[in-house]
């Protein structure tokens, strides 16, 4: 028997309509598909980029031999933070219905849609077995 998943997802809009109903189910979808931790990058610990950081540089480290110089690395470990929040992030993530776009942009054409802004207050994921 596979395991199970059930996801809430809570938006906030001015208007309603059925528009606004199939893109919160689409993003429930979506949301059981990818397993997001948080809504956008701003929401991650910094404490968790940090612990992420040291793990992707010393593997850079082992690959390399060594770290490329501090002037490189603070490029390379802001791209590094934004690809790891974008992975873990609803608004960030490739739109699993579409993959040329993000969740945030998916959002936004809804917004454009049905004439008001749409926003993601919170969402839960639960998995039962495996």
């Amino acid at each position: 028997m596979g395991g199970k998943i059930g996801v809430l997802v809570e938006l906030a809009c001015e208007k309603s309509g059925q528009a606004l109903n199939d893109a919160g189910h689409m993003l429930c979808l979506h949301i059981a598909a990818n397993a997001p931790k948080y809504i956008k990058a701003e929401d991650v610990p910094q404490a968790e980029i940090d612990a992420e950081l040291e793990i992707k540089l010393n593997a850079l480290k082992e690959q390399k031999g060594k770290l490329p110089p501090e002037q490189a690395l603070v490029g390379i470990k802001k791209g590094m933070a934004a690809k790891f929040c974008s992975q873990i992030c609803l608004l960030g993530q490739d739109y699993v219905a579409d993959g040329e776009i993000t969740v945030a942009k998916y959002l936004d054409n809804v917004a454009r849609e049905i004439g008001a802004p749409i926003t993601v207050k919170r969402f839960v994921r639960l998995q039962l077995g495996a």
